[in-house]
């Protein structure tokens, strides 16, 4: 979407992520293991090196990363009839 509004000339761009739980060693508030999630980000074009550094920047301010990265809180109400 950055790209796009910023006019900047890309080939494609993909994405992969990986989710695993490890080991936590020192966990205070957990089972022992912490959720990790790993994301490739691969975006081809022909961009100068201020454009590579600021394509990076916002690739982590993305809703998801943000929320990701601060944990979610969950409100539910569940109703069986």
């Amino acid at each position: 979407m950055y790209a796009r509004r910023k006019e900047m000339a890309f080939d494609s761009i993909s994405v992969r992520y990986e989710y695993d739980r490890v080991h936590a060693d020192d966990c205070r508030d957990c089972d022992g293991f912490l959720d990790r999630v790993r994301s490739e980000i691969f975006i081809e074009g022909d961009f100068d090196d201020a454009e590579r550094v600021r394509l990076g920047e916002i690739a982590q301010k993305c809703p998801v990363h943000k929320t990701l990265s601060n944990g979610i809180h969950f409100e539910e109400q569940i109703t069986v009839g």
